[in-house]
């Protein structure tokens, strides 16, 4: 499960964090997404990217994001379906609001769970999606 992976990340940005760096940001595909619920909500890192994530607990991971954040979303699917998606915006509308703090969700039509880094490479539309995910978060 992936929450047993959370002290890990930890170590890793703790480990990094004492480096002599600016920033420290944080992509998470898929499993990786509740290592960025997590470290978002303390100093490890200073923004994250989280892209067709899993084991989204609405609100409660959400509701964890303390940093700015950018969602890249696939249309379809079944790990964090539209209302999810929906649910988790208006979180972090209302986080915005009261706090300022910044998030962004791209939902990319045509494509599936998996897109950003599993795409099928016959498929045009995974394909500009992928391109376009690796842009919105670099």
């Amino acid at each position: 499960h992936p929450k047993l992976f959370i002290s890990a990340y930890e170590s890793f940005a703790k480990a990094v964090r004492t480096a002599d760096v600016k920033s420290v940001g944080m992509i998470g595909f898929c499993w990786g997404a509740p290592a960025c619920f997590h470290l978002s909500s303390t100093d490890l890192v200073d923004s994250m990217v989280i892209a067709h994530p899993s084991f989204v607990e609405i609100p409660t991971s959400i509701e964890k994001i303390n940093k700015p954040c950018l969602f890249l979303c696939a249309e379809t699917d079944q790990m964090f379906p539209m209302p999810s998606v929906d649910a988790a915006k208006k979180i972090m509308a209302e986080k915005e609001k009261a706090t300022g703090l910044k998030s962004k969700f791209v939902i990319y039509p045509g494509t599936k769970h998996g897109f950003a880094v599993r795409g099928l490479l016959t498929d045009e539309v995974a394909i500009k999606a992928a391109d376009d995910a690796i842009k919105e978060a670099t």
